[in-house]
């Protein structure tokens, strides 16, 4: 008889006991750590935060993309093997064009000096860069322009014209650097964030140092604003000797002579008015123009290299 008491006040001893415990065991999980937070679901991985955002996308403006990148320093040298800049490529589809023109300037300077970031390609490999550049179709599977409605149209850069381009903007040197912060062959623009606006909207990688990119950057945004202006001023016509009355008063413009205005001058000094269909080339980018039209025609070295 006392042995059976004996055991059932254990029993209850031990009842109780285990009763504390679990209670005891309760309020440290709901009190967590003396930081806030909860222990055991902090041990487990949960509730914890990570700030990996995703890579703003821009889509198409006028001449690169919304929003508009910021501008970078300018780059002098070349950056150190193994330091390539890695810009997220898009393997499904690309963001839908928004229709904003990208604000990029490409003023340039009359005594802006150059310098160098290594040695100059043979122009050999230069040409071989150009030519396969001009000859690629950079809108083949991009989201185009939401305001096209028309079929997507087949736009590629006409050799003569790349080369011209080339010549023009860097006498077909590699390795120069202005000081306004063109860089390369097609004399890219880098503060101006050319680069990343044309890496971004085509689901690219480009490496504005490397030959064969900075060609593909230029040629890829001279396609940009073919498809650009060609949609918005020229009535969906993307041939590049077609004319329309978009000047200030309704002078007749080509669509090759905008083109490249915006690409030298900056696409957005090129519009006056998107709603007015109203565009201007300045006397400076006019030159431009002329120039690369002139260097197209004749027996400049980079049509016979």
């Amino acid at each position: 008889m006392r042995n059976d008491a004996a055991k059932s006040a254990i029993a209850v001893t031990g009842a109780f006991l285990l009763v504390l415990a679990t209670g005891t065991l309760g309020w440290a999980l709901l009190r967590g750590g003396s930081d806030g937070t909860d222990a055991a679901w902090t041990a487990a991985g949960v509730g914890s935060s990570s700030s990996s955002a995703d890579p703003i996308v821009t889509t198409d403006p006028p001449p690169p993309p919304t929003p508009t990148p910021m501008p970078k320093p300018v780059t002098t040298t070349k950056p150190p093997a193994g330091k390539k800049k890695v810009v997220p490529k898009t393997t499904t589809s690309q963001p839908a064009d928004t229709g904003t023109l990208p604000v990029i300037d490409k003023t340039g300077n009359s005594s802006c000096t150059v310098t160098k970031s290594g040695t100059d390609a043979p122009m050999a490999d230069v040409k071989a860069a150009l030519v396969k550049a001009a000859n690629r179709k950079y809108w083949d599977g991009v989201v185009p322009d939401p305001a096209l409605t028309v079929a997507r149209p087949v736009i590629t850069i006409p050799v003569d014209l790349m080369k011209a381009v080339a010549w023009q903007e860097s006498g077909w040197q590699a390795a120069i650097v202005s000081c306004d912060g063109g860089i390369g062959v097609m004399q890219i623009q880098v503060p101006a964030g050319t680069d990343d606006f044309v890496n971004l909207r085509f689901g690219e990688n480009f490496d504005v140092h490397v030959l064969a990119d900075n060609a593909a950057i230029g040629a890829a945004y001279l396609e940009y604003l073919i498809m650009w202006f060609g949609i918005r001023f020229f009535d969906q016509n993307f041939d590049l000797s077609v004319v329309a009355p978009v000047g200030p008063h309704g002078e007749q413009f080509q669509l090759l002579d905008v083109v490249l205005a915006a690409y030298n001058f900056g696409a957005g000094k090129v519009v006056i008015s998107e709603a007015q269909h109203t565009l201007s080339i300045p006397a400076g980018a006019m030159t431009y123009v002329n120039n690369v039209k002139a260097l197209r025609a004749s027996s400049c070295p980079c049509q016979t290299l």
